[in-house]
């Protein structure tokens, strides 16, 4: 089964998105992933803090990513990535993100322990996701719920509060595509 790649970036002060070198690297880096994976890569940023970064993507597993990232190809082409951004989390949890919605504007993450489930308070708080994909990172055991929501629905959410539950609220950058 396919898995999400979640990872979160710290920028390193004084860089933001803004920097053109912070967005050639990691426009080139998530174009190049795109076109590896065959599945799009998506950049948000946090909604309480934009100097966190996001990126989703689906990988057909745990092993193909690692194989990637550990590349010549991708040592090279991220050669300066410890310049401008320290990697803060990296998770892979199962989940097939084949039908994540192209229109996505905002999302919400949920971590937990694998144990206890997610949090259904949540959801009623929330307009309907387009997409909900959940699972377990099976290096780690903790569990992950991503809803990803389109711009009709961006408001209402960035609203519900950021933070709140151990939710990450995330707007999205940009989408690359392979």
């Amino acid at each position: 089964m396919p898995v999400v790649e979640y990872t979160s970036l710290q920028l390193i002060s004084p860089y933001t998105l803004e920097t053109e070198a912070v967005r050639d690297l990691l426009e080139g880096g998530c174009a190049r992933q795109a076109a590896h994976s065959t599945y799009p890569v998506y950049l948000f940023t946090n909604a309480s803090d934009a100097s966190i970064i996001y990126l989703i993507s689906g990988w057909t597993s745990v092993a193909q990513h690692l194989q990637y990232a550990g590349s010549e190809e991708n040592r090279k082409a991220m050669g300066s990535f410890g310049d401008y951004l320290t990697i803060k989390g990296l998770g892979h949890p199962v989940i097939d993100v084949s039908a994540f919605p192209t229109d996505v504007a905002v999302v919400t993450v949920e971590k937990y322990a694998g144990d206890k489930g997610a949090s259904e308070a949540v959801e009623s708080n929330l307009p309907t996701a387009k997409w909900v994909g959940e699972g377990i990172d099976e290096e780690t055991k903790g569990g992950y719920k991503i809803s990803a929501f389109g711009p009709e629905d961006k408001d209402v959410v960035l609203s519900f509060g950021v933070g709140v539950n151990e939710i990450d609220v995330l707007i999205l950058v940009k989408a690359f595509r392979g």
